[in-house]
């Protein structure tokens, strides 16, 4: 499990400092794969004629603080109403399509049932939820009319069916210190009681942004899962948009090459789960990254936790 990366010697060798900052921030694969145009001005990395329509407006004027294809006034009128500030966040949301219907969950890499859990009918996103639901409709009517709810037993029997039962969670996180040569990727992998079953800390050498240093991680870790040939086992981030890439990739975004690997190894692998989950919940590997990016250390263990880090699994597993 040799880590992917340049060589640092041979590039301060050929390579202009300015250069060398440029190629350190190209991500590697571990297999080969061709060279492809990347747009610099897209996050994803892809050509539109929206996108350069976006850079240029940019350009001539600064533009909307919301995006979107409402302009500023109307956003302006919205802040300013006399209504809860709940209300207007629930509408920016609803705009923007973030709130948690199925089909934005699945997008996000949480494993869910993309069709409408109450019709059945169509995929549920935020105007199928708000809308085109007659099932949602009736429902909300018989509360608003009628004070008539789902009882607490219904709710959580309806939650359980999109819960999943995964023996060994592989958490990962990447620490990016754009001062430093090199980022840390941390790797801790658990059994269902919080156990620690193996873990894996080093330094990979490359000045990367930190979304790029999340997929990387994202890349350590299905790799350690294949190398123990686990079961079972599920990969979770706290990188948002990391997990968003790996389960919606793009073909010319910057960090396809690594998103291929994760997918080419998930592809032989007996699990596909990529999820996310809060910085709380990924505190013991988070603290791993720091120790690594801090102290130059390559660990890798099976059925032990190191000194320096089973105070942070024992304070994690009292929680």
């Amino acid at each position: 499990m040799s880590p992917v990366g340049w060589d640092k010697e041979k590039l301060e060798s050929i390579l202009l400092p300015i250069d060398r900052e440029l190629v350190w921030s190209i991500p590697l694969s571990s297999r080969r794969r061709h060279d492809k145009w990347v747009w610099h001005y897209d996050g994803k990395g892809g050509f539109s004629v929206g996108s350069a329509y976006r850079v240029e407006m940019d350009r001539r004027c600064s533009g909307s603080t919301s995006g979107g294809g409402l302009d500023s006034s109307w956003w302006g009128k919205l802040c300013k109403s006399q209504v809860p500030h709940k209300v207007k966040i629930h509408v920016w949301r609803a705009y923007h399509d973030a709130l948690p219907a199925m089909l934005s969950l699945s997008k996000r890499g949480i494993k869910a049932d993309k069709l409408c859990p109450l019709c059945r009918d169509d995929l549920e996103d935020t105007s199928h939820a708000f809308w085109y639901c007659l099932e949602a409709q009736e429902r909300r009517n018989k509360w608003i009319f009628e004070n008539k709810m789902m009882n607490a037993n219904d709710i959580v029997t309806w939650a359980g069916r999109f819960l999943g039962d995964f023996l060994i969670k592989i958490n990962v996180d990447a620490a990016v210190d754009s001062s430093l040569e090199y980022i840390g990727i941390g790797v801790v992998a658990r059994d269902k009681n919080g156990a620690v079953m193996s873990f894996l800390s080093r330094r990979i050498f490359g000045k990367f942004s930190p979304h790029l240093g999340e997929c990387l991680a994202v890349r350590e870790g299905v790799c350690l899962a294949n190398f123990l040939r686990l079961d079972n086992w599920v990969v979770e981030s706290d990188a948002l948009n990391t997990v968003s890439a790996i389960q919606n990739p793009v073909a010319e975004a910057p960090e396809t090459n690594i998103v291929e690997d994760i997918r080419d190894y998930l592809s032989i692998a007996r699990s596909d789960m990529v999820c996310y989950i809060s910085r709380d919940e990924n505190r013991v590997v988070h603290f791993l990254t720091k120790y690594v990016i801090s102290k130059f250390v390559y660990c890798f263990g099976v059925d032990y936790v190191p000194r320096w880090l089973g105070p942070f699994v024992k304070a994690d597993l009292a929680i």
